[in-house]
C-alpha cells in the first residue's frame, strides 16, 4: 500500500475517467448553488446536481461518469435507455457502498430511490418528480478534512483500480479517438501469420477472435465488449511483415459520442 501516492492513484484512475465533456463540468467546477429549494428535484434535476457534486473534484469524476451515463440514457426515455440507466446507477451505489459511508451518503440515498422507480411499471424520465428530494449533497461532507484518513482510502481505491486493470489488460492496442465512430484494436501476431490462421467472430456486443499460433489461447479476444457495434460495418485485415505483423481490427460502434475507453466490459 505504501508504494501507492496519491499521484499515482490519480494517474491510474485517469485512464477511466471521460476525455471531453466530463473534464469540462470537472474544469468548471460544481454549479452555483440556487440555495434551498421550495419544491421537488426531478430526476434529471437530481443526477445532474450528483455529478456535479462528484465532478467538482477531479479524483471522483470517473465516479461521476455512471450518473452521467444513465442521464444520457433516460434523455431517449427508450426501454433499453431504462435498462441501461438502472445498471449504471447499481455500479455507482455499489461504488459508493464501498467507500464505508466516508463520502456521497446522500448521493446514494437519493441514487437508490431513483432506482426503485425503475421497479414500477411506469418509465423513468428525467422529468419525474423524486418525491421529498430537494437536494442529493451529503450533510457535512467536506474534502479538505481528514486528509490523512482520505489519502488511505484514496490509495487503496487506487489500488483496486490498478488490479483490476492489470487484469482487464490484453494482448492488444485499443485505439478511440473522441467525435469518432470507428474504433481500432491492433493484435501482434506471429510474421507468418495469413488470413487463413485467423477468426473473428463480430457479434453486437460480443467478440470472439483466434489466431493460430498466437501465445494465447484458445482465443486472443473472447467476451462482451465495452458497448455496441454494428457488424456489418466492422471488419479486419492483415498489416505488416516480420516482428511488425499485426491483426487490425476496425469496429464501428452503434453511438458514436459514446465513449468505450476500453475494449471489453469489466
Amino acid at each position: 500500500m505504501d508504494n501507492y501516492d496519491y499521484d499515482k492513484v490519480c494517474k491510474a484512475t485517469a485512464q477511466l475517467r471521460i476525455q471531453h465533456d466530463i473534464e469540462a463540468k470537472a474544469r468548471e467546477g460544481p454549479r452555483v448553488d440556487p440555495g434551498p429549494r421550495d419544491s421537488d428535484m426531478t430526476v434529471g434535476e437530481a443526477l445532474l446536481e450528483i455529478e456535479d457534486n462528484m465532478m467538482s473534484d477531479k479524483f471522483w469524476v470517473d465516479l461521476g461518469q455512471g450518473v452521467l451515463r444513465a442521464r444520457q440514457a433516460l434523455q431517449g426515455e427508450e426501454k433499453d435507455g431504462q435498462t441501461k440507466a438502472a445498471e449504471y446507477l447499481k455500479e455507482v451505489s455499489d461504488q459508493i457502498l464501498a467507500l464505508d459511508q466516508m463520502y456521497f451518503a446522500g448521493e446514494r440515498k437519493v441514487i437508490d430511490q431513483i432506482r426503485d422507480l425503475f421497479e414500477k411499471e411506469e418509465p423513468v424520465s428525467l422529468s419525474m418528480p423524486l418525491s421529498g428530494v430537494r437536494t442529493t449533497r451529503s450533510e457535512g461532507q467536506e474534502y479538505s478534512s481528514n486528509q490523512d484518513k482520505r489519502f488511505k482510502e484514496l490509495a487503496k481505491l487506487g489500488k483496486e483500480v490498478i488490479d483490476k486493470q492489470e487484469k482487464q489488460s490484453g494482448p492488444w492496442e485499443f485505439i478511440e479517438v473522441k467525435n469518432e465512430i470507428v474504433i481500432t484494436v491492433n493484435i501482434k501476431v506471429p510474421p507468418s501469420t495469413s488470413k487463413g490462421d485467423v477468426t473473428v467472430n463480430f457479434h453486437p456486443s460480443k467478440l470472439k477472435v483466434v489466431v493460430k499460433g498466437h501465445e494465447v489461447q484458445p482465443a486472443v479476444i473472447d467476451g462482451e465488449m465495452t458497448g455496441e457495434i454494428d457488424v456489418e460495418a466492422s471488419g479486419w485485415n492483415l498489416e505488416g511483415k516480420d516482428d511488425d505483423r499485426r491483426l487490425v481490427l476496425e469496429l464501428e460502434k452503434t453511438m458514436g459520442g459514446f465513449m468505450w475507453y476500453q475494449l471489453m466490459k469489466t
